[in-house]
């Protein structure tokens, strides 16, 4: 919405771009026509990430211990695939025509995916409680969602490659819904390369 919204929206990357001068709303930009260019066809997101590290300068770029490479700061590359008109897409959603999904589509949301950056947040979650239980202060857990509207809350819990959802539910869940998180959980696994032991319903 302003210069500074959008320096608040990429966290750490508004430093070295700022101090090189460079507005977060012109990077932004600057990235998302860069992804456009890239991006003629489904596209794997590390090669995205590898074509845009060659392509643009220090400021955008970080080191990355869990990748151990130089790539872009992750919220400009969120953030600027929207303005670019780019959606993600789990592998095990490509065979299905690359569609729209579904209103009541299922989605096991990352703590921090751009649809949980929005700052109406008592618009997306309208419980002051269950808000302070999807942003606390530290260790924000991921979201569930249905047809985008959050339903409850889920953390990863690992113990070397075995790997466990904990749900927090807050609706009553149908087998379809059970289902379908259940197959969220899978691909979560599969990109992160560990066993899914099971989806457990918190306490």
């Amino acid at each position: 919405m302003s210069e500074s919204d959008a320096g608040k929206r990429i966290f750490d990357a508004n430093r070295p771009l700022k101090a090189a001068g460079v507005p977060a709303l012109d990077a932004l930009r600057t990235v998302a026509e860069l992804m456009r260019e890239i991006v003629a066809e489904p596209t794997v997101k590390g090669t995205v990430s590898a074509a845009l590290t060659e392509q643009v300068g220090e400021p955008y770029l970080r080191f990355c211990r869990p990748c151990n490479a130089i790539h872009l700061y992750e919220m400009p590359f969120r953030l600027a695939a929207l303005q670019g008109g780019l959606v993600s897409i789990l592998a095990d959603d490509l065979p299905v025509l690359l569609a729209t999904p579904p209103d009541d589509s299922v989605r096991l949301l990352g703590p921090f995916d751009p649809y949980l950056q929005l700052r109406d947040r008592e618009l997306l979650v309208a419980d002051p409680d269950r808000r302070g239980a999807l942003w606390p202060a530290l260790g924000r857990p991921g979201a569930i969602t249905v047809g985008g509207e959050v339903v409850g809350l889920w953390r990863p819990r690992a113990a070397g490659k075995k790997f466990t959802i904990e749900i927090t539910p807050w609706i009553e869940l149908t087998a379809r819904l059970r289902d379908d998180i259940d197959g969220q959980a899978e691909a979560l696994a599969a990109h992160r390369g560990v066993t899914l032991v099971g989806v457990v319903e918190e306490g």
